[in-house]
C-alpha cells in the first residue's frame, strides 16, 4: 500500500507523523513533569503552613484553650482555597480542635506519624474528593498532630489549563508543520513531475521537449543528465537520418 502512495503524499505523511509523534511526547513530558510539580509545591507548602500552626498552637494546648485552638484552625482554613480541612489531634489521638462540622472519627486512624518522623502526607479519599493529608507533630509529638488536608480539585483544574495549552501548541505546530511540509513536498515533486512529463514525451519520439528545472540540488543535476541525454539521442537521431 505504501508502494502506491506518491512521493509528495509519503513526505506529507512522514513529516506529519513526525510532528505529531513529537507532539505527543512533548505533551505527555510536560504535562507529567507539570502535574509533578503542582503537586510537589501543593506538600511543600502544605507542610509550611502544618509547622507554622504546630508552632502556634503549642501554648493554648498547655493551657487548654479550646477556644483559641478553634480560632487558630480556622484561621489557617481561610489561608487557601486548596485546604479542605483542618484538625489537632491531642497526644492521645483525641481531636482537640478542628473545622468539620461533624469530626470524621476514621481519619484518626489515618497518616499515622512515626516516632522522630518531621511530617507525613498521605493521599486520603474523603467526601469531599481526593486530599493530601499532611501531618506534622507538635513540639516531636509530645503535645499531639497537626493534621491538615489539602484539595486535589484545585491542582486538577491547573493540570487541565496547562495541558489544554499545550495541546493547543502542538495543534498549532501540527497544522504550521502540514503547510510548510505540503510546500516543501510540491517543491520537491514539480521538478520531478515535469522530468516525468518531458521522458515519457521524449520516449514517444518528441525530442525537442523543453526540460526547466532551476533548481541547484539532486534534481537539478538529474535534469541536466536528462538533457545531456535527450541531446545526444538528438545527435544519434539525425545521425541516423543522414545515412538514409
Amino acid at each position: 500500500m505504501w508502494a502506491k502512495f506518491s512521493l509528495r503524499r509519503k513526505i506529507l505523511l512522514l513529516t506529519m507523523s513526525g510532528i505529531l509523534l513529537m507532539g505527543i511526547a512533548i505533551l505527555v513530558y510536560l504535562t507529567t513533569s507539570v502535574a509533578a510539580t503542582l503537586r510537589g509545591e501543593l506538600e511543600k507548602r502544605g507542610v509550611t503552613i502544618a509547622n507554622e500552626l504546630a508552632k502556634r498552637v503549642q501554648k493554648p494546648i498547655i493551657d487548654g484553650d479550646e477556644l483559641t485552638l478553634m480560632e487558630l484552625v480556622n484561621e489557617t482554613k481561610l489561608i487557601s482555597p486548596d485546604i479542605a480541612y483542618v484538625f489537632i489531634l491531642g497526644p492521645d489521638n483525641k481531636p482537640l480542635a478542628h473545622t468539620f462540622e461533624k469530626f470524621p472519627n476514621e481519619l484518626i486512624n489515618k497518616n499515622r506519624l512515626k516516632k522522630g518522623q518531621p511530617y507525613s502526607i498521605e493521599i486520603i479519599k474523603t467526601e469531599a474528593g481526593v486530599v493530601r493529608d499532611v501531618a506534622v507533630p507538635i513540639i516531636g509529638g509530645a503535645l499531639g498532630t497537626v493534621r491538615l488536608g489539602l484539595s486535589e480539585a484545585v491542582v486538577r483544574r491547573t493540570f487541565m489549563r496547562t495541558f489544554f495549552v499545550i495541546l493547543g501548541i502542538t495543534v498549532i505546530l501540527l497544522i504550521a508543520g502540514g503547510i510548510v511540509s505540503f510546500f516543501v513536498s510540491r517543491g520537491i515533486t514539480r521538478p520531478i513531475l515535469h522530468l516525468t512529463e518531458a521522458v515519457n514525451r521524449i520516449s514517444l519520439g518528441e525530442t525537442d521537449v523543453p526540460i526547466e528545472v532551476k533548481s541547484k540540488d539532486e534534481i537539478g543535476q538529474l535534469a541536466e543528465a536528462f538533457k545531456r541525454l535527450q541531446a545526444s539521442l538528438k545527435v544519434a537521431i539525425k545521425y541516423l537520418e543522414e545515412r538514409k
